[in-house]
């Protein structure tokens, strides 16, 4: 069993290597990332990682690429029809049954659900208010407290001295100022500072906590972490709250939230370490296509292979993605007598459909295929002979590699209704 922030000797290892049939545990997907590349001589050996749900959502891509294959995935979230008698069974046991929580576990369907809905009780939400109150009063204690729940959300690790130079705040000096509440919120470290519940931080983001105060912190968290990120615990940071979709994810209960966003990415983009960051204007592209702004989608996405190009070895397989999901977006919409940006097209979509070979990239791969079917069907007659021949070779190819997936990565991917798509596609094409 390997701990969170547990320290391993290489002399540990080496007695694994000696062992027939080994299985490690890790309760912290962190510290597998860490630990994993040295086990690389052990031959007979199965790595069991707990990956918490939220860390998933917001950093699938690095799991799916750090975690070495084959890769098996277990979901113990589901509440099965037992696991609800058990709960029960325990909450009677310790004398605090009660039918309203009786009926949401059986409505749940995972644990984290039954735990949210005690949250949503109404006198439990005003006292949580109460008890935040004398911490968010204060500017620089809020951002402590806001940061390390942000921090603590995504699966990062916070360092007490990145904590202070983000708020402005000795993050130490809650544990003495802030009373009993900093201590139940924040669990003080040695040298870290960090939020005592994952599931608490994400109901605080949700339900607590301003989208002022979550777009400030992200600010200063970002602007930081780029500073420092030769560490990977800071590119982990850095990875996920720049990432469009977690902060949307983060702030959907605000109507407003995508101003709110696109004052952010503007006043990031101000800061020249940021700035010469390809992901960022890859994110910022992906912001302005959910607002419909294409003209801006293509300009970001031009920079962001510009600032690609001045950073050696430098990967541009999630640019390549969604440069294609926006050409065949933008082509699909256009009116024109031909397919203007068809050079751009044929050289995406031969740039991405090889990654459907690659356990990294496939589900990205998979997912932008789906707008082929649109596109066909909108510009199939602006299409020339040479187009519509080129296109259906690399269709091919696409289906090919669709084939080669096995049923598990049939069902992680979806990509069965894709193929299905792509051969209507096809279809079309032959019939115009």
């Amino acid at each position: 069993m390997c701990k969170e922030n547990a320290e391993v000797p290489t002399q540990d290892l080496d007695v694994l290597a000696q062992v027939k049939k080994a299985v490690i545990l890790f309760d912290s997907y962190n510290t597998a990332i860490d630990v994993i590349p040295r086990c690389s001589h052990l031959e007979n050996v199965k790595l069991v990682v707990a990956v918490r749900t939220g860390v998933q959502e917001v950093r699938l891509h690095e799991i799916q690429s750090k975690l070495p294959a084959s890769l098996t995935r277990l979901n113990i979230n589901k509440l099965e029809p037992d696991d609800r008698d058990d709960l029960k069974s325990l909450l009677n046991f310790s004398g605090v049954r009660v039918d309203e929580l009786e009926r949401e576990i059986d409505r749940s369907h995972e644990i984290r659900e039954v735990v949210v809905s005690l949250y949503q009780n109404q006198q439990i939400r005003d006292r949580i208010t109460t008890e935040l109150e004398p911490l968010t009063h204060q500017e620089n204690a809020r951002k402590v407290l806001v940061c390390a729940h942000l921090v603590k959300w995504i699966g990062g690790d916070l360092e007490a001295s990145f904590l202070r130079a983000v708020s402005g705040e000795d993050p130490y000096a809650l544990r003495v100022n802030g009373g009993a509440i900093a201590l139940d919120l924040l669990q003080f470290d040695d040298d870290n500072v960090q939020a005592r519940s994952a599931l608490f931080s994400e109901y605080l983001i949700q339900n607590h906590f301003q989208t002022s105060w979550i777009v400030d912190s992200v600010y200063s968290l970002v602007v930081e972490a780029v500073r420092r990120k030769r560490s990977r615990g800071y590119q982990k940071i850095l990875g996920s709250l720049m990432r469009f979709s977690a902060l949307d994810w983060t702030l959907r209960r605000d109507p407003n939230r995508h101003a709110a966003l696109i004052a952010l990415y503007d006043r990031l983009h101000r800061d020249s370490a940021v700035n010469a960051e390809p992901l960022f204007w890859l994110q910022y592209a992906i912001l302005m296509m959910s607002m419909d702004d294409l003209d801006a989608t293509e300009r970001f996405l031009i920079t962001a292979y510009d600032r690609a190009e001045k950073n050696p070895g430098f990967k541009t397989y999630q640019i390549d993605t969604q440069a294609l999901h926006y050409v065949l977006v933008r082509e699909t919409q256009d009116s024109a007598s031909s397919v203007t940006r068809y050079d751009m097209l044929i050289e995406k979509l031969r740039i991405v459909a090889p990654m459907l070979a690659e356990d990294s990239h496939r589900s990205h791969a998979v997912q932008v295929m789906q707008d082929i079917e649109p596109f066909v069907k909108a510009r199939v007659n602006a299409l020339s002979i040479t187009q519509k021949n080129d296109l259906v070779t690399e269709f091919d190819k696409v289906l090919v590699a669709l084939e080669r997936f096995d049923v598990m990565t049939r069902a992680e991917t979806g990509s069965i209704p894709v193929s299905e798509s792509i051969e209507r596609a096809k279809r079309a094409i032959w019939l115009s």
